[in-house]
């Protein structure tokens, strides 16, 4: 096992990833043997970039995926990653490699910034590629206590007030308002919200959000019901007058909560459903 895998790196998520995003791909699947032991796992795909001659070389799942990475079996790293970096630097099939969305922590991305220099760039006469690294989108996270008042007492006074306060206005305001995980036939109703939600919301800021295209929305319906399967979906949802209001879209892996994405009613603004519907969930 890889004790840095994530939810992005199961076979569900990047399965239901080819089934969405898939054409037009060439898969790359780099598998690396220790004897008879697979103990890495590399899946690339190559694909013409926007409209030009050249070949880009890129994870599966880019694009949709929080977290990328190689795999590789707890103590054999080192070999499996310089496996790896030996096909990006002198591979063929591809002009260039784009692996986005490594986190800041990834075991492959530290191996890359120490070996860039040396090992996992090419020659200086040409023969072979060379490694930049750049830092994109902060993904910020939050370690849990193990009681809901610990975590409070942790919080600025101001938000303390705010949960409680938007909280109680909701149950005053909101006909029949209700908190809610969603499960088994519930799903396919509450995705439907999230993704209604969602779009409303940016549409208001005249912006065109991330759930837009019929591919997208196949994407996470196959995700929701995989994982749903697995026991790592957690799909929180706030109902008023039997109508979905507010959905966050979270996953639980590896004792790890992920919240992917949420979509919360534009015209509910003054209760602040986001903040609420988010502490319940960490509740």
């Amino acid at each position: 096992p890889d004790s840095g895998a994530t939810v992005y790196q199961t076979w569900e998520w990047n399965r239901a990833w080819w089934q969405a995003f898939g054409k037009g791909k060439a898969l790359r699947l780099l598998m690396v043997h220790d004897g008879p032991d697979l103990v890495g796992l590399a899946p690339f795909y190559v694909r013409k970039h926007l409209g030009t001659p050249l070949r880009r070389l890129a994870f599966v799942g880019t694009g949709v995926s929080d977290y990328l990475h190689v795999l590789a079996a707890d103590g054999v790293e080192r070999p499996v990653f310089a496996e790896v970096c030996r096909y990006l630097v002198y591979g063929r099939g591809f002009d260039f490699a784009d692996l986005q969305q490594l986190p800041e922590t990834s075991r492959f991305a530290d191996y890359l910034r120490r070996n860039a220099a040396g090992g996992c760039s090419g020659s200086t006469n040409g023969s072979g590629r060379h490694v930049m690294a750049r830092p994109m989108e902060l993904c910020p996270y939050l370690p849990l206590p193990t009681t809901w008042e610990e975590f409070l007492r942790r919080l600025s006074k101001r938000m303390r007030a705010n949960i409680g306060y938007y909280t109680r206005l909701a149950h005053r305001d909101l006909p029949e308002v209700s908190f809610e995980l969603c499960k088994g036939e519930a799903i396919p109703e509450a995705m439907t919200a999230l993704f209604r939600l969602h779009q409303r919301r940016w549409r208001s800021r005249m912006l065109p959000g991330v759930l837009g295209s019929r591919s997208v929305r196949g994407f996470h319906y196959e995700v929701a019901e995989r994982f749903h399967e697995r026991g790592w979906l957690r799909l929180h949802i706030v109902r008023g007058a039997g109508t979905i209001v507010a959905a966050l879209y979270c996953f639980n892996y590896r004792n790890r909560y992920y919240y992917y994405l949420g979509g919360f009613e534009p015209e509910l603004g003054k209760y602040s459903l986001g903040t609420t519907l988010t502490a319940e969930a960490i509740r």
